[in-house]
This record gives structure tokens, sequence and C-alpha cells, in this order.
């Protein structure tokens, strides 16, 4: 199994989990929705370069991969 596999899994049950949340949100309100989107993209951000930024990893080994390459903006 190569070692991208639980990394890339793990990322795309948060996607969808994330979307799930959305649409339900939107449902009520597309400003409670906007709110929502933004406040995940914030944390995706500050999560990538507060702790992916640190792991050793990251340069040549990231599993998470996509997040890997935004920490290193």
């Amino acid at each position: 199994m190569s070692y991208r596999a639980h990394g890339l899994t793990s990322m795309i049950l948060f996607s969808i989990a994330v979307i799930l949340a959305l649409v339900v949100v939107a449902r009520t309100s597309l400003w409670w929705a906007g709110g929502y989107a933004l406040l995940n993209i914030l944390a995706t951000l500050v999560i990538a370069y507060t702790y992916c930024a640190k792991c050793l990893c990251r340069p040549r080994r990231c599993s998470h991969v996509l997040v890997g390459k935004v920490a290193d903006l």
C-alpha cells in the first residue's frame, strides 16, 4: 500500500464532510454557508502554515499531498 493512501483517504473524507455540512447550512441561510466556507478555508490555511510547515515529512513524503504543497508556499 502506498504511503499516501491514508493521507489521501483522510483528505477525501474531510472534504466530503465539509461539503455535506455546507449543503445543509446553505439550505438554512446562504450567509451562514458563506461564513462557514470562509471559516473552513481560513482554518485549513492556518493549520497548513502553523503545523504542516514544521513537519519533517513535507519536503519529500507528505501523505496529504495538497496540504504539503500549500505549506510550501
